[in-house]
């Protein structure tokens, strides 16, 4: 009886052992979490033509930075506003300068900002690769308005994340 025990117990540890995992384990090259201060938006603004212009479309753009441990990254952002909105095609995101960073302006006056990236303390490739995703009411406010448009601007806002995959 005793034998049988021995062997189910090696059998099992070698079963639990070798089972293969993508899961990272804590060490002391992942000292922190892949995400633990928001992304920053700076140099907000938001061109919106009077309604008797020439220009059909407004425009958004801003510069966004990300200064999370291993995840440094900066970069600007542009996109076509119309009817409220700047969305990519089929209601996507729109790419930045940085392609690993893509966003949306909603009708609301959101920000929506998506951030792919690759950290090896997630685990081996193809498991080190993820997404990040924020989002927050931008807070602008008129800073030139003419007869051609509207432009309204926020100098900076922290976009907290809210969601991973």
């Amino acid at each position: 009886m005793l034998s049988i025990l021995i062997v189910a117990s090696s059998l099992f540890g070698i079963l639990t052992t070798a089972a293969p995992t993508a899961q990272h384990t804590e060490n002391s090259d992942c000292p922190h979490k892949v995400f633990d201060k928001p992304w920053t938006l700076s140099q907000i603004a938001v061109y919106t033509p009077a309604e008797d212009s020439t220009w059909q479309n407004g425009t958004v753009q801003f510069h966004f930075c990300d200064r999370n441990a291993r995840l440094n990254l900066d970069t600007d952002c542009f996109g076509i506003v119309k009817d409220g909105v700047c969305e990519g095609e089929g209601g996507g995101y729109v790419l930045c300068d940085n392609d690993r960073v893509e966003f949306k302006l909603t009708k609301e006056g959101n920000i929506m900002v998506a951030r792919a990236y690759n950290d090896d303390c997630l685990g081996e490739f193809p498991y080190n690769y993820g997404r990040a995703f924020g989002e927050k009411q931008a807070e602008m406010h008129t800073a030139i308005s003419n007869l051609a448009g509207t432009t309204s601007t926020q100098d900076e806002m922290d976009v907290p994340i809210t969601a991973m995959a």
